[in-house]
């Protein structure tokens, strides 16, 4: 690693950025590989160039932005153009076993709350509810994956047809748009189960008759948000959530529902 005025922070980002490709590991003994990075400054400008093992070198330009990104974007193509990557047994190994190891050793786990309204259409209405939830997530780079349970009530006392409760656990896997920036947005899958509960008249009890009733089932969502402060270990985030369940809420005692009841939800969240 040449850049002796800078040595020691270059150095601590190189071992930083590895730290985020799974395909390689930082060893100082016993090494498969030897990685340098020099940083030139020409007059005004700043460079830096990287390349394994003596192969042609691949040289970035640093920006107004700093080191961070052009020493991203520089181990990018060096590592993922190793040759011991793309001919050896690298590049045999299943994909998924890669991403689990590279969550297990080089990610950060983050615990947060949700606070959320959650709307849908119940009868020949829009209704909407309260929600709280709290997620487990782990990251590393520009992806995590998560758990997540929440769920909402409707306080109110109405008597015509409306979600009660909705309650919902899932697994997430999202995918940031950036893996440094302090603000990023992201898109997540998720796949979880969701238990619904409605209220209102029961037309086949009686003609006054009020009754409950419930359904529940496998239950995928989409969301998509963004995120702020992400260079603190406290995280900020908004989101939009759109669920739509596989199952439809039907009443075949009391007729209370039967409706295929889809929902979206926006909120806020905290991560530390």
């Amino acid at each position: 690693m040449q850049a002796p005025s800078e040595r020691a922070g270059l150095e601590k980002l190189v071992r930083h950025e590895l730290a985020r490709h799974a395909s390689h590991d930082w060893a100082e003994q016993g090494c498969e590989a030897r990685l340098r990075v020099e940083l030139i400054s020409v007059g005004s400008e700043r460079h830096l160039t990287g390349w394994l093992d003596g192969e042609v070198p691949h040289r970035v330009t640093v920006g107004g932005d700093g080191l961070a990104p052009a020493l991203e974007e520089l181990l990018s193509v060096i590592l993922h153009n190793d040759p011991r990557r793309l001919r050896g047994p690298q590049a045999e190994q299943d994909l998924f076993a890669t991403g689990v190891r590279a969550l297990r050793l080089n990610g950060q786990t983050y615990v947060g709350v949700e606070a959320y309204a959650l709307g849908a259409w119940v009868g020949d209405r829009a209704q909407s509810l309260s929600g709280l939830g709290a997620f487990v997530r782990r990251e590393v780079g520009s992806v995590h994956v998560a758990v997540r349970f929440a769920g909402a009530h409707d306080f109110s006392e109405r008597s015509e047809l409306r979600l009660s409760t909705d309650v919902v656990a899932e697994v997430e896997a999202a995918l940031w748009s950036s893996s440094t920036a302090d603000t990023a947005a992201f898109a997540a899958l998720s796949l979880g189960y969701e238990y619904q509960r409605f209220a209102g008249p029961a037309p086949l009890a009686g003609p006054d008759a009020h009754a409950s009733a419930s359904a529940s089932g496998f239950s995928p969502s989409l969301r998509v948000g963004v995120e702020l402060f992400r260079v603190t270990r406290t995280r900020a985030l908004f989101f939009l959530a759109a669920r739509a369940p596989v199952f439809v809420s039907s009443d075949s005692d009391g007729g209370v529902v039967d409706q295929w009841t889809p929902t979206l939800a926006l909120g806020g969240a905290v991560a530390f």
